[in-house]
């Protein structure tokens, strides 16, 4: 079978002899127009001017037009013009000037006939043009498939275009599974250039991932995507199954996945916000609730006390009058130390506390603190043991704020010591720390309470069960003034009925104010 190609090229040169033959047909038979039309003129008044009416000399020029085209219309034209110009010698020998004008007129009559003749005779020609390619000649079959051929290549170089700047990752998998093409965003989620990708693109190690060739597993899904490096990239996939392989449409889902899990992070921190402001609101409603108990406790016996003066005779036993007023004075001083507890959370909170700094020897300050709460350990039937090194202990801070710290301690050591117990205060040096340590027997500390016995309002509950008085803001006031002299302070338990342990570090003094020390008295 020929080759639709050569047929088309043979067709075309068959066209061109009858081409050029038909031209010359239409320059003899304007020539043939024009000579009849002025042979007719003559025959019908020999008396008549040189040239014809402007009706006879449009005539050649139009049929010219429409069997030859422009070029016989402007010859019949050009033969219409000489034979009728009034500047040629007439039979009689003599010219015939006052004719120019109708003659330039007729001659520029017929050049503009012969142009839009002509004109419309090409726009004719070419309307079977948009007949299917069958149903035209060779050549113009031929050159409609060219027509075809060239728009389809410019419609796939735009798709390719297209494609290739898409802000989605787009990839093409062949049945083999090899990446036959792949635009810029596929290639930045996978982390290749183009240049790696055109020169490895055949390796089995650069091929698509096996599961995006199944479109069973669904059109549409989440998935991962691991790079080279290890890395991992969420991505969304779109699945169109072609003839030869597989489109692949790849979203990268990174931001959307860090947006969200910012989200959820918020959401957490929020929620745990939320838990932990409700359970410091039943802490304070707890507070409350012991609060009103240890103002109340106090106030009884001093009631009773004033109920006794009243009716005691001021002349009588003096002794039961002082024991009296002993009774009033110990609840006096218990409702003292409660509000200066108070006071003192509010303005360590508020940052209204101001340390007045010195150079403090340890050992000093813990054998005095020791012996102010003897008398306490000895009515709870507690031994209260006071150990210090030999050698000065140095520390820059508040002397009655370290004595706080260690006297709160030292109350909560005996208040949860049974009779019998052993309460022991000791000092050591540990590098560049001092190391203050109160240890007891007592009941110990439940694990889950722990970690939070240094938070204000945690005792309170523990304290209203167990009827020891306090408000549970001893500790929160040691771990804040430890703080604030730059220092720590932790707690550690075996567990309930094991005694407990509290160890306060603070930093040693340096050399030079060692040096510049008060002597030790």
């Amino acid at each position: 079978m020929m080759d639709p190609d050569r047929s088309g090229q043979a067709s075309v040169a068959r066209l061109r002899p009858a081409s050029r033959r038909s031209d010359a047909t239409g320059y003899l038979l304007a020539i043939a127009l024009a000579s009849l039309t002025m042979l007719a003129a003559w025959a019908l008044d020999p008396s008549a001017p040189r040239g014809p009416s402007l009706a006879l000399f449009a005539a050649p020029v139009l049929f010219s037009t429409l069997q030859g085209g422009l070029g016989p219309g402007l010859l019949a034209t050009a033969v219409m013009s000489l034979a009728t110009s009034p500047l040629a010698p007439s039979v009689q020998g003599s010219s015939d000037a006052s004719g120019i004008v109708p003659w330039v007129l007729s001659s520029m009559m017929g050049i503009a006939l012969s142009v839009m003749v002509a004109a419309e005779r090409r726009t004719r020609h070419r309307a079977p043009a948009a007949l299917p390619p069958a149903a035209l000649p060779p050549a113009r079959n031929l050159l409609a498939r060219q027509l075809q051929i060239s728009a389809i290549e410019v419609e796939a170089m735009r798709f390719r275009r297209f494609a290739r700047d898409a802000p989605i990752g787009i990839v093409f998998i062949g049945r083999d599974g090899t990446v036959q093409f792949a635009n810029d965003e596929y290639l930045r989620i996978i982390r290749l250039s183009r240049e790696e990708f055109e020169a490895e693109r055949f390796r089995s190690e650069r091929s698509a991932p096996a599961g995006w060739l199944h479109t069973g597993l669904g059109a549409r899904r989440e998935t991962e995507y691991v790079r080279s490096d290890g890395t991992r990239v969420p991505v969304l996939v779109g699945l169109s199954s072609q003839q030869d392989g597989v489109a692949a449409f790849v979203i990268d889902l990174t931001s959307e996945k860090a947006a969200q899990r910012a989200r959820e992070q918020s959401e957490e921190r929020y929620r745990a916000i939320a838990e932990k402001l409700a359970e410091t609101d039943q802490r304070k409603d707890d507070f409350l609730s012991v609060l009103s108990h240890e103002l109340r406790n106090p106030l009884a016996p001093i009631r009773n006390a004033v109920f006794l003066l009243r009716r005691c005779d001021p002349a009588g036993d003096a002794a039961r009058r002082e024991k009296i007023l002993t009774i009033v004075e110990r609840q006096v001083d218990h409702l003292t130390r409660l509000v200066e507890d108070l006071l003192d959370v509010t303005r360590i909170t508020r940052g209204r506390i101001e340390l007045r700094r010195e150079r403090i020897d340890l050992r000093q300050l813990l054998r005095r603190t020791g012996d102010d709460h003897h008398a306490l350990a000895q009515r709870r039937g507690v031994d209260l043991h006071v150990r210090v090194p030999a050698q000065a202990t140095w520390v820059e801070g508040d002397p009655c704020r370290l004595t706080q710290i260690v006297g709160n301690l030292l109350q909560n050591a005996v208040k949860f010591s049974r009779d019998g117990d052993e309460v022991t205060l000791a000092l050591q040096a540990d590098g560049e720390w001092a190391e203050i340590l109160v240890t007891d027997t007592g009941v110990g500390i439940d694990a889950d309470l722990l970690a939070h016995v240094f938070e204000a309002f945690v005792q309170a509950e523990r304290t209203l069960a167990r009827s020891d008085g306090g408000l549970g803001l001893g500790l929160a006031l040691v771990k804040k003034l430890t703080e604030m002299h730059g220092g720590s302070v932790r707690a550690s338990s075996e567990g309930p009925g094991k005694g407990a342990e509290f160890v306060v570090r603070l930093p040693l003094a340096s050399a030079e104010q060692q040096r510049g020390a008060w002597p030790e008295r």
